[in-house]
């Protein structure tokens, strides 16, 4: 059997993004404004990979986030789907920052050291026709209290 422990952050990403059905992330919403009212099926299934992927390997201590573009608004993003904890950001609607911008053009890995020991890698979510509908943020650094 194998140990995941091994595993690092790409990686993790890698088996984790197959498991995240960009179908029902790009249908999670109701309404496509950004509004918090789920498809609550969608977001269930999405919700349940977001938690296996942080827990693929423990010992990484990763917070997985889950971003989606505004469609009335590209140069604003929402998180719509969290893991264990919120994003640095928080919960609310905020300006893309440039490695997110370039996730969604390019479809590529982008990497962005916040300092402090906490960094985000962000990875393109495509649907079944190869779009890109999402981008998953996995967050390391951050010390989040164990569940009481």
């Amino acid at each position: 059997m194998s140990d995941y422990r091994i595993l690092d952050i790409d990686n993790v990403a890698r088996i984790g993004l197959m498991y995240i059905d960009g179908d029902k992330l790009e249908n999670i919403l109701v309404e496509k404004l950004g509004h918090t009212d789920y498809v609550f099926e969608n977001f269930n299934a999405v919700k349940s990979s977001v938690i296996k992927l942080e827990k693929i390997n423990p010992d990484l201590n990763l917070i997985a986030v889950i971003w989606q573009r505004r469609i009335d608004n590209e140069d604003v993003v929402f998180p719509v789907v969290c893991g264990r904890a919120l994003p640095v950001e928080g919960h609310g609607r905020r300006w893309i920052n440039q490695h997110m911008r370039e996730v969604f053009e390019t479809g590529q890995k982008r990497v962005y050291d916040r300092g402090n020991g906490v960094v985000s890698y962000y990875y393109p979510i495509k649907n079944s026709d190869a779009e890109i509908v999402g981008v998953l943020e996995l967050i390391s650094g951050v010390i989040v209290p164990n569940d009481i």
